[in-house]
């Protein structure tokens, strides 16, 4: 197998074939020009002669000169002698060197031939690790896969049970299903009532909870359920313990007629969809309970009459209260920030609004903050093209790269986009209303769950305050006007 490291040396063998081929060219351009010389000195020789040739008169001098000229040449022989001698040493030198340069290379080629070898058993061993790691893998994965379709089976049967289950309740709508119960009631006065109750896989609103515990507190004829929690990080019995209530362990649902506006601190105007549904599900079996006072369940010394009396009053009540847009699920899926603008995506899921009913829905709470204004000077609502399925009035307002959307601006103190606003029908425009009555709750949500993601949660709670409020203004403006 072939490594980085083995680069390096076939660069250095490279670059030795380009030295040896220098010293091939040299070696020739040193023929060509030894040729040139012997050419020349032939040439010269060929001169001389006809010169002697033509003028014999000379000869004498010219051999004297020559006698000469042999003596020079003699010197010069011995000089080239010499010389070649010089470069037989200096090539010889020249071959040392190289040879010690080459021995040298062959070391440090040996030296890092034994490197790769130790990366590559390094590596045989890292890639003998992974292969092992990946079996282990395998094999996990091959277990959780049948444990999957072990639990996929166990669900069915659950599921079966269930519907099973449903189907004999319909069959039976006074049958109350649960394995245990216990009551036990302790009276303060002849105005007040207290029990403490507890059922086990108890089956309220098609929704299967291993243990209810609770306390209904009669007074005054009416009654209120306080809801119990065996801890405050658990939100069991409830989908979705109210935000504010998260420091305790008991939710009061006690109902009182002068706190059910929408937006409102009641408690009821904070449940999500399944919880309110069991709630309101529990008083209706309760009220059948309480129906058979000859239950041998019932303690001695309950009130049965008092008790029932004052639940129906409590289901009457929650009947009549006003629509509250109610969730199971918050969930922040997105932020963004471009240049002025600033918005985050919200999810709402086991959306809830009176009698009507959505899995999910997004929305995305926004603003655009000019230098030198407040956060909330330009707040937006914005919804996306699915939100259509909620809001049956959708239609895209705004087209842009970031997809296409309604959108519901606001600015302060009073100012509400009109044409957006009119072209809603009713019933949409009472789901934007309740759901900028739920967006403190909201934030105040999102905040707690994502309190590490982002820093400015406090101006996002204003942001929505703010929303809250000047629909407020507006409101009251144009009651006002009406009536003018």
């Amino acid at each position: 197998m072939k490594t980085d490291s083995s680069f390096p040396l076939i660069s250095q063998l490279h670059e030795l074939q380009e030295d040896f081929e220098r010293l091939l060219l040299t070696e020739e351009a040193k023929s060509s020009t030894l040729a040139s010389l012997i050419s020349e000195k032939t040439t010269l020789e060929k001169q001389l002669n006809a010169l002697v040739n033509k003028e014999p008169q000379k000869v004498a001098s010219v051999f004297s000169q020559k006698k000469h000229d042999s003596e020079v040449n003699d010197l010069i022989s011995e000089l080239h002698n010499l010389q070649e001698r010089f470069e037989q040493l200096t090539l010889l030198e020249r071959e040392d060197t190289e040879a010690a340069e080459w021995k040298s290379q062959k070391v440090e080629i040996k030296h890092k031939l034994h490197i790769v070898a130790i990366e590559q058993q390094q590596f045989q061993t890292m890639l003998n690790e992974k292969e092992k790691e990946n079996q282990q893998l395998l094999t996990a994965l091959h277990e959780a896969h049948e444990e999957l379709e072990r639990s996929f089976i166990a669900q069915d049967i659950i599921d079966a049970g269930q519907r099973r289950l449903n189907r004999l309740l319909e069959r039976n709508p006074e049958w109350w299903e649960f394995d245990t119960l216990e009551i036990s009631h302790s009276v303060i006065d002849d105005d007040y009532q207290v029990a403490q109750w507890r059922l086990t896989d108890v089956n309220l609103d098609n929704r299967l909870i291993s243990e209810l515990c609770f306390r209904t507190v009669l007074s005054n004829g009416i009654v209120g359920i306080i809801i119990q929690r065996a801890d405050k990080s658990m939100s069991a019995p409830l989908v979705r313990w109210p935000i504010i209530y998260a420091q305790h362990k008991e939710l009061p649902c006690v109902a009182s007629r002068a706190c059910d506006a929408p937006g409102s601190d009641n408690v009821f105007n904070v449940l999500g969809a399944s919880d309110w549904n069991m709630i309101k599900a529990l008083v209706v079996r309760l009220i059948d309970l309480l129906s058979h006072p000859e239950d041998s369940r019932l303690p001695e010394g309950l009130d049965v009459d008092y008790l029932k009396n004052g639940l129906i009053e409590f289901k009457t009540i929650l009947a009549e209260w006003p629509n509250v847009l109610r969730y199971d699920t918050i969930e922040l899926y997105d932020s963004l920030e471009i240049g002025d603008y600033h918005s985050i995506g919200i999810r709402l899921k086991a959306l809830q609004l009176g009698d009507c009913s959505w899995a999910d829905m997004d929305y995305r709470l926004a603003t655009v903050s000019e230098p030198g204004n407040a956060f909330d000077q330009h707040p937006r609502l914005e919804f996306p093209e699915k939100t259509s399925e909620v809001l049956r009035s959708w239609f895209a307002e705004s087209k842009d790269e970031r997809s296409d959307r309604l959108e519901l601006s606001f600015a302060q103190p009073n100012m509400i986009d009109t044409r957006v606003w009119n072209a809603l029908d009713g019933d949409d425009r009472l789901t934007i209303v309740c759901l900028i009555a739920s967006l403190d709750t909201q934030m105040m949500e999102l905040q707690q769950k994502y309190l590490y993601e982002r820093s400015d949660w406090q101006s996002w709670r204003h942001l929505g305050s703010s929303i809250k409020a000047i629909l407020a203004r507006k409101s009251t403006e144009s009651q006002k006007l009406q009536k003018a």
